[in-house]
């Protein structure tokens, strides 16, 4: 994402806030985001990543996925 793109973000979730408190309960939330250090939940280093590709390669030659319609079908029963 450009810069360009993260303040038009910016100025699209300014002009969602309607209240004060509204406001407020933003902020607090930033700041406990913030003093956490919050991370993405999922960190891989570059290897893991690699292997990780690997055997979603190896899965696909060997027939182990599911089509975009078969995972549909599949969140339905959910």
């Amino acid at each position: 994402m450009t810069a360009i793109e993260l303040n038009a973000k910016k100025i699209e979730l300014i002009k969602e806030i309607d209240s004060e408190e509204l406001l407020d309960k933003m902020l607090a939330y930033l700041h406990r985001l913030k003093k956490k250090g919050s991370k993405p939940p999922c960190q891989y280093t570059l290897d893991e990543l690699k292997e990780r590709i690997d055997r979603a390669e190896e899965n696909i030659k060997q027939g182990e996925y599911l089509t975009h319609e078969e995972l549909e079908e599949q969140l339905l029963k959910w």
